[in-house]
């Protein structure tokens, strides 16, 4: 929400999903020393049902595995209940509820084998 992808990119990885309608989704995650950092996972409304999300987030755990880390953390704004739940089916456990960059967050990680 509040990135500006022209900074971030260099820094970041990046993946865009595209078909020849446009943008259907996008990947943002960045790499620590010990874990990733999923900071941004988005699917364009027309493709909501189409489980991108899920491939998404297939895909982070898939690079984070070719990247050798065994760890993926992201967060969520605590009012978005339908990705707390979607995280939680996915394997991904909550480690804290506290504010970020002036939001209420709730945090979590998924151990990957």
């Amino acid at each position: 929400m509040l990135v500006d992808y022209k900074e971030a990119i260099p820094e970041h990885q990046v993946w865009v999903l595209e078909d020849s309608e446009g943008i259907m989704g996008m990947l943002d995650l960045i790499l620590k020393s010990d874990h990733i950092v999923v900071d941004n996972i988005a699917v364009a409304p027309r493709y909501w049902k189409r489980k991108l999300g899920r491939w998404l987030m297939e895909f982070a755990e898939r690079e984070a595995r070719r990247q050798g880390i065994s760890e993926l953390r992201l967060y969520t704004h605590q009012k978005a209940v339908e990705n707390i739940a979607m995280y939680h089916h996915l394997g991904y456990e909550k480690t804290g509820r506290y504010p970020m960059d002036g939001f209420p967050r709730v945090f979590f990680r998924k151990r990957l084998p």
